[in-house]
Protein backbone atom coordinates (compact mmCIF):
# COMPACT_ATOMS: atom_id res chain seq x y z
CA UNK A 1 0.00 0.00 0.00
CA UNK A 2 1.32 3.43 -1.03
CA UNK A 3 1.64 6.28 1.59
CA UNK A 4 -1.25 8.12 -1.07
CA UNK A 5 -3.46 5.05 -0.81
CA UNK A 6 -2.99 5.10 3.23
CA UNK A 7 -3.88 8.79 3.51
CA UNK A 8 -6.89 8.21 1.53
CA UNK A 9 -8.10 5.14 3.51
CA UNK A 10 -7.20 6.81 6.70
CA UNK A 11 -9.35 9.68 5.89
CA UNK A 12 -12.05 7.47 4.37
CA UNK A 13 -12.16 5.18 7.49
CA UNK A 14 -12.58 7.85 9.39
CA UNK A 15 -15.30 9.70 7.99
CA UNK A 16 -16.91 6.25 8.18
CA UNK A 17 -16.89 6.43 11.60
CA UNK A 18 -18.48 9.56 11.87
CA UNK A 19 -21.23 8.40 9.39
CA UNK A 20 -21.57 5.25 11.26
CA UNK A 21 -22.06 7.44 14.92
CA UNK A 22 -24.45 9.64 13.07
CA UNK A 23 -26.51 6.62 12.04
CA UNK A 24 -26.34 4.95 15.45
CA UNK A 25 -27.40 8.03 17.56
CA UNK A 26 -30.19 8.67 14.63
CA UNK A 27 -31.03 4.55 15.30
CA UNK A 28 -31.02 5.09 19.10
CA UNK A 29 -33.21 8.18 18.87
CA UNK A 30 -35.52 5.86 16.47
CA UNK A 31 -35.69 3.06 19.14
CA UNK A 32 -36.83 5.43 21.71
CA UNK A 33 -39.40 6.81 19.39
CA UNK A 34 -40.69 3.71 18.84
CA UNK A 35 -40.76 2.36 22.52
CA UNK A 36 -42.83 5.37 23.55
CA UNK A 37 -45.25 4.52 20.18
CA UNK A 38 -45.19 0.95 21.84
CA UNK A 39 -46.07 2.33 25.24
CA UNK A 40 -49.05 4.97 23.87
CA UNK A 41 -50.38 2.06 21.62
CA UNK A 42 -50.97 -0.05 24.70
CA UNK A 43 -52.22 2.19 26.97
CA UNK A 44 -54.75 3.46 23.90
CA UNK A 45 -55.73 -0.60 23.70
CA UNK A 46 -55.79 -1.17 27.13
CA UNK A 47 -58.38 2.04 27.41
CA UNK A 48 -60.39 0.29 24.97
CA UNK A 49 -60.78 -2.70 26.01
CA UNK A 50 -61.88 -1.20 29.29
CA UNK A 51 -64.53 0.99 27.53
CA UNK A 52 -65.51 -1.11 24.20
CA UNK A 53 -67.63 1.20 22.02
CA UNK A 54 -68.79 1.15 18.60
CA UNK A 55 -67.06 4.00 16.93
CA UNK A 56 -63.34 2.16 17.63
CA UNK A 57 -62.97 2.08 14.12
CA UNK A 58 -63.31 5.76 14.27
CA UNK A 59 -60.53 6.57 16.46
Amino acid sequence: MSTKTGKASIKTESESEAFAAKIQICWQDDIVAIQGFKKEWDRVLSKLSLYPSPNVANI
